[in-house]
């Protein structure tokens, strides 16, 4: 009857709230399935009929001589006990798993947020554009189409500064090639290279450490020119400055250092990077526009559609979205298991909490003529009080230490999902014990207030 009232209840519950888990997932809303609530029927069904038959089973068995005797009540009943404080203590070790492994993945995004980007994402636009081939089929109508939707991005109210690459930054996008300084043996070093457009820097905040940025005396028909990035600079010139040093055939100049920038996610440190004027590579058809405002950029998609359409009708702005909400999509995985542990984990509080209590209550209901009989004898309330709650602690306990056990073994499995954070992280591990311990006393806290306010007549009475 218990299982099938739940169940029920449960039922009702997971089709209001079918949508809820989607919605913070960011995922489709689905039809609600009801093969997976039959399945859970099922198993609730299955629990009920296990957890209560076999209690059942052990009363059907019972002899009514030795039920008679003295002393029989007393030793069933510490063994119905036993079970059921382990059963506790499982209850206890499983929170303490998922709350660890809550916290360890919660401070995983935070640590992913708070990483230094080398660039500041904040009121940036960006959208793809693609040219089609048979329209602009050569580098110098490629380079002249970007360039003129640059300068109308430009013009836009509230745009401060535009510019494109062919990689965005934080977006998984990554592309590498080979790095030979010249006048030394080639080798088989590699550097990520990034193609960029006029302002690159300025409009994404990449602050220029020495030299010079690209400017409109890099063309076509100039010498090759690049910037690089501080970690490329340290990496392949440690004891010199590369300022006019030239690598690669034919010779690319360098002219610049730049700041260092996280480029493909948030997990990797600054690769090193060399950029190069789109003017002197324009073979790409394909970019990504970085648009700086001055408000929210989301204000400014439907005019930046608008300047595209413009320019060419048969062009589009694909997968507009900010440089936030692109950053923020590249950790959607580790959102996604700091929120399941996390709402796992209070289930498992709960149901660790009322299993503390029930056991609890049950222990003491049984035990009040025992208590009637200390308090008779002179035993004061605080100290009853402290011992119902020591067997609250101590249950507790037992569960914290496996469940430590458990959290440590079980973090060396989740240790690559994990950001500037260990698997034996203490804050994680000492934050979910005392949420624990607290819970543990909580729940005690009632019995133990109910035996200390027995009556020592009443109970010896009742007996």
């Amino acid at each position: 009857m218990l299982a099938l009232i739940g169940g029920a209840a449960g039922v009702v519950l997971g089709f209001a709230l079918r949508n809820v888990l989607p919605h913070f997932l960011e995922h489709q809303p689905t039809a609600f399935d009801w093969r997976v609530c039959g399945f859970a029927a099922l198993l609730i069904l299955l629990t009920g009929l296990l957890f209560g038959g076999i209690p059942a089973w052990r009363a059907a068995g019972a002899e009514i001589r030795k039920g008679l005797q003295d002393g029989a009540r007393s030793t069933a009943d510490r063994s119905h006990g036993r079970l059921g404080r382990t059963l506790v203590i499982l209850q206890v070790c499983l929170s303490m798993m998922l709350l660890t492994g809550a916290g360890l993945f919660v401070r995983t995004v935070r640590n992913l947020l708070d990483a230094p980007l080398g660039f500041a994402p904040q009121h940036l636009l960006l959208f793809d554009v693609s040219l089609p081939s048979e329209q602009y089929r050569t580098p110098e109508q490629s380079a002249e189409a970007f360039r003129q939707l640059t300068q109308r991005l430009r013009a836009l109210p509230g745009v401060e500064s535009a510019s494109f690459s062919a990689h965005d930054l934080i977006s998984g996008s990554r592309h590498t090639s080979n790095f030979d300084p010249t006048g030394e043996p080639a080798g088989k070093e590699i550097a990520w290279e990034n193609v960029v457009g006029d302002s690159f820097f300025h409009t994404m905040g990449i602050p220029l450490r020495e030299g010079r940025d690209f400017g409109p005396q890099d063309t076509a028909t100039s010498p090759k020119v690049a910037m690089i990035n501080e970690q490329l600079a340290r990496q392949f010139f440690p004891r010199r400055d590369p300022i006019g040093l030239t690598f690669n055939t034919p010779p690319i100049r360098i002219v610049g250092i730049a700041g260092n920038t996280k480029f493909s996610d948030l997990r990797q440190t600054p690769p090193p990077t060399y950029y190069l004027p789109e003017s002197q590579n324009g073979d790409w058809n394909a970019v990504t526009f970085e648009v700086k405002t001055a408000g929210s950029p989301t204000s400014l998609a439907n005019a930046a559609r608008s300047v595209v359409r413009s320019f060419d009708p048969q062009l589009a702005a694909g997968n507009l979205r900010t440089q936030v909400e692109q950053i923020d999509d590249t950790i959607r995985d580790e959102r996604l298991f700091a929120m399941l542990t996390a709402g796992f984990g209070g289930l498992a509080l709960v149901l660790a909490c009322i299993g503390i209590y029930g056991i609890m209550a049950y222990t003491v209901s049984q035990r009040t003529s025992e208590i009637g009989i200390r308090m008779a004898l002179g035993a004061e309330p605080r100290r009853v009080m402290r011992t119902v709650l020591s067997e609250a602690w101590w249950m507790s306990a037992l569960g914290i230490a496996s469940g430590t056990a458990g959290a440590l073994i079980a973090g060396r499995w989740a240790a690559s999902l994990l950001y500037g954070v260990q698997a034996w992280d203490a804050v994680s591990l000492c934050g979910s014990a005392a949420v624990l311990v607290v819970v543990a006393l909580a729940a005690g806290w009632i019995p133990a207030r109910r035996a200390a306010r027995v009556d020592p007549i009443q109970a010896l009475r009742t007996e």
